[in-house]
């Protein structure tokens, strides 16, 4: 094929047709692209190539703030949004895309009861009233219960 011999261009069979290779770090906005500077897309920083939308298109980052008591999971990268999530000891009450709108702090679980289940930055923490032979005799959202010695 005539492309063959062109640096950065292919060969579409679907197409039937030569097609620019876009660049790493940029994103094809047509499945033939023929115009280097209209058909291939770069993301400034804080930006990335959303390629689930209709057609690909950079989309902000969202940003983990700490007023809001997010810290980062996943980076910010060309073709993916930073990932956000609630800071150790809080857990995500109201999720949405790629972050958290509200934090909260995990359950305490009273003295009598224990942690059953650890909470994470997702869930919140189940307590269990101790069972016969074990104790929990403080305020936490981390102790389980512990057997008499």
């Amino acid at each position: 094929h005539s492309c063959d011999t062109l640096e950065n261009w292919f060969y579409d069979e679907s197409s039937r047709s030569c097609c620019y290779q876009c660049p790493s770090g940029y994103v094809k906005k047509k499945a033939c692209p023929r115009d280097p500077d209209k058909d291939c897309l770069r993301c400034g920083p804080e930006q990335y190539v959303n390629e689930a939308s209709q057609k690909p298109q950079c989309d902000a980052c969202v940003s983990c703030a700490k007023e809001s008591d997010l810290v980062e999971k996943e980076p910010c990268s060309f073709n993916s949004s930073r990932v956000c999530e609630c800071r150790p000891g809080l857990f995500c009450q109201s999720p949405v895309e790629n972050t958290c709108m509200r934090c909260r702090q995990h359950t305490v679980c009273k003295p009598g009861f224990g942690v059953k289940v650890r909470g994470t930055s997702t869930t919140d923490v189940t307590c269990e009233k101790c069972p016969a032979g074990t104790f929990s005799d403080q305020n936490s959202s981390t102790d389980i219960c512990k057997p008499h010695t």
